[in-house]
C-alpha cells in the first residue's frame, strides 16, 4: 500500500487540491456535517493528547473535547471539502473516518483543542509542536511569514547533516490497546553556528520533500512523503536537533519483522527493524 499524506480529491478528470484541515472561524450555530456521529476516541488518542499537551505547555487542555466522524475520506463543511475540522465554540472535532488513525492530522486538531483556538500559532504549529502535527497551506498562511534567516548562518550540504531513526517499542502486539510503533526521524546540526541546509531540489517545488519514511515486511509496504512547505525545515540553530514523528499501526502489517527507514530531504537513515507479534 502506498500512503501519500498530500491528498487531493479527484473530480472527473481534474485533480482538486483541498486542505487537510479546516480550522477557521465559523458562523454562529454551525451544524454538524451530514452523517456525523459521535465516537469514543481510541486508546492511542490518550498518548497523542499527552504529546500535544507537552509540546504546547497546556497540561490540562482538551479534557472535554467531543469527537465526531463522517464515513469516507472527506466531508463538506461550509462549502469546502475537508478531512478534519475543529469548532472552538462547541469544542468539538469532526473527522473523516479514514483519518481516525492519522496521527499528525489528529494531533493538529488536538492542538487547536488544547488552546481552544482556531488559529495557527507559528510558535506551536511550526515551532514546539511541528514534529507532531501537519501544517498544510491554510495553516502556513495563517501562521504568517517565517522569521528572518539567523545572522551568521552558513550554507551546508545535505550530506553533512546526520539523519537517524528511532523506533519504539522494539516489538509490539497487534492486540495492544495502543497498537502503534513510534518512528522518529532525527536530524542534527553538529556545528556550533546556525546553518541553512542546501536542498537537492528547488525549495517548495513539486518534487521537494521534507520528511518521509518507508516501512515494509516481506508481504506489505507503505511509504509517505511530506511536501516541503516550510523554510524552517532547512534552518537549524547552533547544535539544534529536529525531529519528525511517524505513527505506524501494527494492524496494517502482518506478523514478523518490520523494516523502517526515514528520510530528511531524501537523505535516508539506516534501516531500523521492529517486530509485530500476534
Amino acid at each position: 500500500m502506498r500512503m501519500i499524506r498530500d491528498i487531493a480529491i479527484r473530480a472527473g478528470v481534474a485533480i482538486v487540491p483541498v486542505f487537510l484541515a479546516a480550522c477557521g472561524a465559523e458562523p454562529d450555530d454551525v451544524p454538524l456535517p451530514r452523517g456525523a456521529r459521535a465516537f469514543a476516541p481510541p486508546p492511542v488518542y490518550v498518548r497523542w493528547l499527552a504529546e500535544v499537551r507537552r509540546c504546547s505547555d497546556a497540561p490540562t487542555g482538551a479534557a472535554d473535547v467531543r469527537w465526531y466522524e463522517v464515513d469516507g475520506d472527506y466531508f463538506e463543511m461550509n462549502g469546502r471539502m475537508v478531512f478534519t475540522h475543529y469548532d472552538p465554540r462547541a469544542n468539538r472535532v469532526v473527522i473523516a473516518s479514514a483519518m481516525r488513525f492519522d496521527g499528525s492530522a489528529i494531533r493538529h486538531e488536538m492542538l487547536h483543542a488544547v488552546t481552544r483556538s482556531s488559529t495557527h500559532s507559528r510558535s506551536l504549529f511550526l515551532g514546539t509542536c511541528a514534529h507532531l502535527v501537519t501544517c498544510p497551506e491554510d495553516c502556513l498562511a495563517d501562521a504568517g511569514p517565517p522569521p528572518r534567516e539567523p545572522a551568521g548562518a552558513i550554507r551546508v550540504p545535505l550530506a553533512e547533516m546526520p539523519v537517524t531513526l528511532d523506533v519504539t517499542p522494539a516489538a509490539l502486539s497487534r492486540w495492544s490497546a495502543d497498537d502503534f510503533l513510534i518512528a522518529t526521524i532525527v536530524v542534527r546540526n553538529t556545528r556550533a553556528v546556525p546553518v541553512v541546509v542546501q536542498t537537492p531540489t528547488p525549495w517548495g517545488g513539486p518534487d521537494s520533500r521534507g520528511f518521509g519514511y518507508a516501512a515494509s515486511t516481506d508481504e506489505r509496504s507503505e511509504w509517505w512523503d511530506e511536501p516541503m512547505r516550510r523554510s524552517s525545515v532547512l534552518r537549524f540553530a547552533p547544535g539544534e536537533t529536529k525531529r519528525w514523528q511517524i505513527d505506524l499501526r501494527a494492524a496494517n502489517f502482518p506478523d514478523g519483522a518490520l523494516r523502517v527507514r526515514g528520510h530528511y530531504l531524501r537523505r535516508w537513515s539506516d534501516v531500523v527493524q521492529g517486530t509485530i507479534t500476534p
